[in-house]
């Protein structure tokens, strides 16, 4: 008789990588490293179920004494395995670099949905970037977290103006945004793509918004609103299950803007043999009664050569106007330097988050929103982080009422109706 085992080959895993490491004329790739795949797929769950076993053990002594238990988490670096753990949390707060835009703060919005968030800046920040930071965060509904006394002396008139907007009854929130564009943000993509498609929503967002166009970040193709177009930015490792909302939705009449190729990959990480889309252009292309845009990817793999940086903003406005329509935008913008605008909406009442990109006051701004978005009001209320709050003339223009903004410096927001 035998005992079982006898029969198999002795297999030694550490060994196979051991001599995969010796191989290898470089950096060692998933593919290249036995059950590389597997093991980051591991990785991942691992810190997830860790997260999700603490807090549900909190909770659990939380109602056996009678006590409200409040569950965080401060993570030391973003990406996937992060913002799977997030679900199991109450809030939590994420560390950034300093951003260009609002596209790493819209990310953590939809990571974390309506739950409070925080953004932790790298130590050494100066004041006036942290406070430049702190009013794009505040547009997103995110906190930052100064990095020293000094800024946080000087976020205490924005937390004030943030603070006055959340007690505001039937006051329209930043997690409630007018939606253009719909960035997705895949947790598998940003496992397979080390970090490549984070990076790309982020970039993704920040030229929507600078085209100018609402773009808000989704963490499922579900969650798009019906009517806004959907973008994919270095979705190179798509779910089986979002590829299938992403083709239904292209195919029922919804327009699409892929960043680069999207590709639907397994549970390893291995790609799908065929292709979920044909292969997009510039021009677009009929998927279904849909179409799909395929512009160069944000943030290309190292290995292509490529190097990362913004659309052709003529070719994404071409794009945008072939999705979107040629139509009057939500919200645009006449002024001397970059100003970032920000529409939010609850029933009637729409709340348009200004931050000037500037060190100095901005002056003499005009502000043009859509009638479709805010129908036609005669007055508005202007607040700005720096204690400003008056009435200003909404004038109609067209398919669009405008308004000249009072100098302000930083945050503002403007409330319509008065």
């Amino acid at each position: 008789w035998r005992e079982y085992g006898e029969q198999l080959e002795p297999f030694d895993a550490p060994a196979l990588a051991r001599e995969a490491l010796a191989q290898a004329s470089g950096a060692l790739s998933l593919d290249a490293l036995p059950f590389g795949r597997e093991f980051w797929r591991f990785r991942a769950d691992a810190v997830a179920r860790a997260v999700g076993e603490a807090a549900r053990a909190a909770r659990d002594h939380g109602r056996a004494t009678g006590r409200a238990v409040h569950v965080s988490a401060r993570f030391s670096s973003p990406g996937a395995a992060q913002a799977a753990a997030a679900r199991h949390l109450d809030s939590a707060i994420f560390p950034v670099e300093l951003p260009d835009g609002a596209g790493a703060f819209r990310l953590l919005r939809a990571v974390m949905g309506r739950r409070p968030c925080a953004a932790e800046l790298p130590a050494g920040t100066a004041a006036e970037a942290a406070w430049r930071a702190a009013c794009l965060a505040a547009t997103c509904g995110v906190d930052v977290l100064p990095p020293d006394e000094a800024a946080a002396r000087a976020l205490a008139p924005l937390r004030g103006l943030a603070r006055d907007l959340a007690l505001r009854r039937g006051a329209p929130g930043p997690h409630q945004p007018v939606t253009e564009c719909a960035v997705l943000y895949s947790a598998e993509s940003d496992l397979w793509s080390d970090g490549r498609h984070r990076a790309a929503v982020a970039a993704a967002v920040n030229a929507l918004a600078a085209a100018p166009v609402q773009a808000a970040v989704v963490a499922d193709p579900a969650d798009a609103p019906p009517r806004a177009a959907l973008v994919l930015a270095g979705a190179e490792g798509l779910s089986p299950h979002e590829a299938h909302l992403v083709k239904r939705r292209v195919e029922s009449g919804g327009g699409l803007l892929a960043f680069g190729r999207p590709v639907a990959l397994d549970h390893g990480g291995r790609p799908s043999p065929q292709p979920f889309l044909p292969e997009g252009k510039p021009s677009g292309v009929r998927v279904g009664q849909g179409t799909l845009v395929e512009l160069p990817d944000l943030v290309p793999a190292p290995a292509s050569g490529l190097p990362p940086g913004p659309p052709d903003p003529e070719a994404l406005w071409r794009a945008l106007e072939l999705l979107l329509g040629k139509g009057v935008r939500a919200a645009s913008t006449l002024a001397r330097s970059p100003l970032h605008v920000s529409l939010c909406r609850d029933g009637a009442a729409v709340d348009v988050h200004l931050v000037s990109l500037d060190e100095r006051p901005l002056r003499g701004a005009t502000l043009f929103l859509g009638v479709h978005v805010v129908g036609s009001p005669r007055r508005a209320r202007f607040r700005s982080a720096e204690g400003a709050d008056e009435r200003i003339t909404v004038n109609p223009s067209g398919y669009s009422v405008s308004s000249v903004l009072p100098a302000f410096r930083g945050w503002a927001v403007v409330s319509l109706p008065d």
